[in-house]
């Protein structure tokens, strides 16, 4: 790993749960402050969840998983991250994903931007609700979600 490299974009070059969990075991040796594997569909969980488990021991703060087959279980696994930032825009999340992120310590900026699911598990209201409780997140994009 590059000790200079500070963000990498692998956006939409087909990376698979496998080829993120391989990128997960560079992760605690780079300097890598910003990963971006948006439009990698075959990310999913699995991948998700190798990426979680390195960044403890990484510099990474801003990932970008948007339209990466991420659902509540991944969603989960980032919420203890240590990350500042996380796009999750066009996925699978629900109320359980969401709920976690609120709560994350170290989340500043979340983007939800058209996660269906969403739209169905809360209201404007309750969306409301669940920002009073958020932690430390100060932009929280819920966009194309239909809320109820």
């Amino acid at each position: 790993a590059s000790p200079r490299l500070r963000a990498l974009f692998l956006c939409g070059l087909c990376v698979s749960g496998a080829g993120a969990a391989a990128l997960a075991s560079t992760l605690r040796e780079s300097a890598l402050e910003e990963l971006r594997l948006g439009s990698n569909a075959h990310i999913g969980d699995e991948g998700v969840g190798a990426i979680a488990s390195a960044i403890a021991n990484s510099r990474l703060k801003v990932l970008d998983l948007s339209k990466c087959g991420v659902g509540d279980q991944g969603a989960r696994e980032l919420a203890c991250s240590g990350l500042t930032t996380i796009d999750l825009s066009h996925n699978s999340l629900g109320r359980d994903g969401c709920d976690a992120l609120l709560g994350s310590e170290s989340l500043q900026v979340l983007r939800l931007f058209a996660n269906p699911a969403l739209g169905s598990s809360y209201t404007p209201e309750s969306i409301g609700a669940a920002m009073r409780v958020a932690r430390n997140v100060r932009h929280l994009d819920v966009g194309g979600c239909a809320l109820g």
